[in-house]
């Protein structure tokens, strides 16, 4: 019942939003005022990089249809502005009161999620069998694959890579 009504919450920011971004391209003079309010709504439902690209895409077009970074820039300040508003005061606020939970707690919940997502992502980078298998593959030995990828890890394989050459026995 909660997921419900959070998300029915998150709906009805998401068109808030989208009205926002439509008032905001009527007042600014760019084109394609409709389509870029249904794209604000719908790129709303996925964190972070919805409203970034919601915000970059009408921002480039700015800079095209007015040939100013100027105008751009104002594009970009006033839409990241209605995302900010939106989706960091008032969504927040309204999601915490719909479902009982504290607007702090929400807010909690968002910034962790998002500083656990870079530390996912940092690890991501420093996993220590992919920093090995990156330095296999720049000695020119082929990546090491797992069991899963068809290495074989019975006795006659490790009798085959022990010892000289004339200590391996063939069988």
């Amino acid at each position: 019942m909660r997921l419900q009504t959070y998300m029915l919450v998150r709906f009805g920011m998401s068109v808030v939003t989208g009205l926002a971004f439509w008032a905001f391209t009527v007042v600014d003079g760019l084109e394609l005022q409709r389509e870029r309010g249904v794209i604000a709504f719908v790129l709303n439902f996925i964190p972070f990089i919805g409203s970034f690209v919601a915000t970059l895409l009408p921002t480039l077009f700015a800079a095209a249809q007015f040939e100013s970074i100027y105008a751009a820039l104002v594009v970009f300040i006033g839409l990241n502005l209605i995302q900010f508003v939106i989706g960091s005061y008032i969504e927040p606020r309204v999601a915490g009161t719909a479902v009982s939970v504290s607007p702090f707690m929400v807010l909690f919940a968002v910034f962790l999620g998002h500083a656990l997502g870079c530390g996912r992502r940092i690890y991501r980078r420093a996993d220590p069998d992919r920093v090995c298998n990156r330095l296999r593959q720049a000695a020119g030995d082929p990546p090491d694959r797992g069991p899963a990828f068809g290495r074989r890890s019975d006795a006659s394989d490790v009798r085959s890579r022990s010892g000289s050459p004339e200590q391996r026995t063939t069988d």
